[in-house]
């Protein structure tokens, strides 16, 4: 009694490692694993494919068959089982209003609804043009094309029982009206700031207390460093951006300074990050969530200009706030911050 006790748990193991493995798939290092819900973040992206949208019928259309919410996590499952990693995205119900004219040509405002939907968006592409000037960008861009013919021409047994779907004129699949869109999570200017130049990359990496490694979103700018622009050197045999670009004196005298004011502040337990551009160099306070993270304000209050009435005349005027560095010659010198200190996005380039 107590062997087929025994040999009774191992079947019930061994069946229980069977069916995991049914239900958990990798393909090409995408995980998928059925019942899991994969949510959108704004770390995907920038680029996707909206593969489907599912949402509630009409009464008078509704039959019996898989909720929204499932259909969309099955749908979300399938794909990744092939390699493709997608999420699910819930857009709740609003109401727009948009500029119209009416019959008489007079300018008016027309309210709409939108219901509620469950999104499928898939793949991470950085670009979606395959004539990009950049070698990487139009390898992404390519890859999101093709990516986008193969989705369309799917058809997921997932969506073989119930539901309804719209179908495109001339292709009949149920996935036929996906298309390229941005991550709907991220702003314009999210993407624009995740476009990868090359010098700044190179100008910005290998070093300590980079903005690239700024874990927020946002960061205050609060002290800005000018310098020459950065013109394409003749000599491509370096490759580190201040051999294979020239870089004017002034701009390199902002690099160091830059620098050396946030190793000064590290010094003092702040959270510093220096970034460099083509024009300027900035130092950055702070990691935040968003441009309107009430933790700013403090930052803000501690860097900004503050205002002085001169005993003299009795006028009010503002003074900045200063720190002081070493030169190049090991010289004290005075750096003034930013009167009024300003919120940036923290470029993803990583």
């Amino acid at each position: 009694a107590a062997m087929t006790a025994t040999r009774i748990i191992v079947l019930l193991l061994v069946f229980i490692i069977v069916c995991f493995s049914v239900c958990s798939i990798e393909a090409g290092g995408i995980e998928a694993v059925a019942g899991k819900r994969y949510a959108l973040s704004r770390q995907n992206g920038p680029w996707m494919i909206m593969v489907a949208t599912f949402k509630e019928p009409p009464p008078e259309m509704k039959v019996e068959g898989k909720t929204p919410d499932v259909a969309a996590d099955e749908l979300v499952f399938e794909l990744r089982s092939i390699g493709l990693p997608a999420y699910s995205f819930v857009r709740d119900a609003s109401t727009k209003e948009i500029e119209t004219t009416d019959h008489l040509g007079r300018e008016t405002n027309k309210k709409f609804k939108l219901d509620k939907e469950i999104c499928v968006i898939a793949g991470n592409y950085t670009s979606i043009d395959p004539e990009a000037t950049s070698p990487d960008d139009a390898k992404h861009g390519k890859t999101a094309q093709d990516s986008l013919k193969y989705v369309k021409s799917l058809k997921p047994k997932c969506l073989d029982e119930g539901g309804i779907y719209r179908q495109t004129p001339g292709q009949p699949g149920p996935l036929a009206g996906a298309f390229l869109t941005i991550n709907p999570l991220l702003s314009p200017e999210d993407v624009q700031a995740r476009k990868k130049d090359p010098v700044i990359l190179e100008l910005n990496s290998g070093m300590d207390y980079s903005l690239f490694d700024n874990p927020g979103n946002c960061t205050l700018i609060i002290a800005t460093f000018s310098g020459k622009s950065i013109t394409k050197s003749s000599d491509a045999d370096y490759t580190k951006a201040f051999s294979l670009f020239k870089v004017s004196d002034s701009l390199d005298v902002a690099y160091h300074d830059a620098w050396k004011l946030t190793q000064s502040l590290r010094n003092q337990g702040i959270e510093a990050y220096v970034y460099h551009d083509r024009f300027k160099s900035y130092v950055t306070v702070g990691a935040f969530e968003s441009r309107e993270d009430p933790a700013i304000r403090p930052v803000w209050e501690r860097y900004h200009a503050k205002p002085h009435q001169d005993p003299q005349s009795g006028q009010t005027g503002y003074t900045a706030e200063y720190s002081i560095i070493p030169d190049h010659n090991g010289n004290d010198k005075m750096i003034v911050f930013d009167p009024d200190p300003q919120v940036m996005r923290v470029p993803k380039y990583r």
